[in-house]
């Protein structure tokens, strides 16, 4: 499952069709050293002028991961509906209901408090989702999932994916949940709807992606307390989660998990580049 996950990320973050969604993007965000900052900078900027500024850290980028929070609450919670019609429904419009959003709601809630805990600015997700281009004006800057996704006239048409053995599980599960499990427990913090949903995605497919997905022994954390892991991931001075965001984090989300856990992963630190 990691080598085919790996293969997934990479192969997606080079193929021609998301290029071309990322340069049709109108709210988009890249990552890269900060010794590449200034040249990586002025060539994007050229491309797409005025589109594009600086984040902090690499852990600010994982921990905006909206795929994490949106997907795999979809496919466990949905299971039986997607083996039953082969994804026949709209994964959001149908599938994201009141009840599958209050777990992307409590996935959030443990991904903010482990923002707090690491020291990282990270926005709740109605606000974050505005941010990233999923809904526009100030309807949905406060409330939960449900209100959000149906206000998004981006993702309500989206079908749900034909089967259980995708991405939405392989990737968004072994590079999201996983790790965020993971760096919980390493900042002694409870992360108890990620650490079910993780187990539960697990068992639907056969495969064990705490073990197989973003491990802290992979990202080279193991045994780090949370300033060590700031150190690393090359972090600022904390900030607070939950506060007011400085910058916009519009992004294109499926470029998220594979950049900020290769960064992580490398030991390097690392810049986002967002549009202000």
């Amino acid at each position: 499952m990691t080598h085919r996950t790996r293969s997934l990320h990479h192969t997606r973050c080079t193929r021609q069709s998301l290029t071309n969604q990322l340069l049709n993007c109108a709210n988009a965000r890249i990552q890269h050293p900060p010794q590449r900052s200034a040249p990586g900078e002025g060539g994007l900027d050229a491309l797409l002028p005025g589109q594009f500024g600086q984040a902090d850290s690499v852990l600010e980028a994982d921990l905006a991961n909206l795929n994490a929070i949106l997907h795999p609450p979809g496919m466990v919670c949905n299971a039986g509906w997607i083996e039953a019609t082969a994804g026949k429904f709209g994964f959001y419009a149908e599938g994201g209901g009141p009840a599958v959003a209050r777990v992307m709601d409590a996935i959030d809630a443990e991904r903010l408090a482990l923002a707090r805990a690491l020291g990282v600015r990270a926005v709740p997700f109605a606000e974050l989702f505005r941010q990233l281009g999923f809904t526009a004006g100030g309807q949905v800057r406060a409330g939960g999932a449900y209100h959000a996704i149906q206000h998004s006239e981006l993702i309500r048409p989206i079908q749900s994916p034909p089967r259980l053995d995708h991405r939405y599980l392989h990737e968004d599960v072994g590079w999201g949940p996983v790790p965020w499990m993971h760096l919980a427990a390493a900042a002694s913090g409870p992360a108890p709807t990620i650490t079910a949903l993780t187990h539960l995605a697990g068992t639907i497919n056969g495969i064990d992606y705490p073990r197989e997905g973003l491990t802290l022994q992979r990202m080279g954390l193991a045994g780090k307390t949370p300033g060590e892991i700031r150190a690393h991931a090359g972090a600022p001075a904390a900030e607070l989660a939950g506060a007011p965001a400085t910058r916009s984090l519009n992004v294109e989300p499926a470029l998220v998990p594979w950049i900020s856990s290769a960064g992580i992963a490398a030991g390097r630190r690392h810049r986002l580049v967002l549009e202000p």
